[in-house]
């Protein structure tokens, strides 16, 4: 029964453009007849007054649909503004160690937030992201995610390279240009000591980022 009203509908829909394509059709001949049987001049006349009016029609509203467009998008950036910072607020504060501080539940008593507390914010996110995030940020989360829970004990050196990915994904999905940022700009921003960092990792790009944070809690007791 289900084929048969398939069948039935399809066969419908072909008769209902076939229709539609001769009426057209008709529209058609019968307005060239109608045109041809007038004099050249007031043809011509007619036809630029008329492509005049489509044009500027046509025109009138392109325009408002683009403003239209871009009014919406406007608010949907400004929408995304206070979720991503809020967002990038807890992640930075996986990276910093400010002592006695506590940002949206994040300890940073640490250079590195332990794993509960990673797996609490990624919670929190997945939803806000899969609602807000665009496709290139989803992204970029989901290789992030994965590098902080490539480890059982604490993320890997290289987990910082894929923030900074995702940091720059977030960036351009609200409309900034970051040609001229490098990628170590940012690494200086959430690390206290990228020197260090990037000495360590590339002596060992598998270090993680808890190893690094003993040395760097050694240099600051020294």
């Amino acid at each position: 029964m289900t084929d048969r009203n398939v069948l039935r509908n399809q066969i419908i829909g072909l008769i209902s453009v076939i229709g539609i394509l001769v009426a057209l059709i008709w529209v058609v001949r019968w307005v060239w007849s109608a045109f041809s049987a007038l004099p050249d001049t007031i043809a011509i006349s007619i036809i630029t007054a008329a492509a005049t009016v489509i044009t500027s029609t046509v025109a009138v509203v392109l325009a408002r649909y683009l403003q239209r467009k871009r009014e919406l998008e406007a608010q949907h950036i400004e929408s995304k503004i206070p979720i991503y910072e809020d967002f990038i607020r807890q992640l930075f504060a996986i990276f910093y160690s400010e002592s006695g501080e506590k940002d949206g539940g994040l300890s940073k008593n640490s250079s590195v937030a332990d794993n509960d507390e990673i797996v609490k914010f990624l919670r929190k996110w997945h939803v806000q992201l899969v609602l807000w995030g665009g496709p290139e940020v989803i992204i970029a989360y989901d290789r992030w995610r994965n590098e902080l829970s490539a480890t059982s004990n604490s993320p890997r050196a290289s987990a910082v390279w894929s923030t900074v990915d995702l940091l720059f994904a977030i960036r351009r999905e609200l409309g900034h240009n970051d040609k001229k940022v490098e990628k170590i700009t940012f690494v200086s921003l959430m690390l206290q000591n990228p020197k260090l960092f990037m000495e360590m990792y590339q002596e060992n790009p598998n270090i993680t980022l808890a190893e690094i944070a003993e040395v760097e809690a050694k240099i600051l007791k020294k």
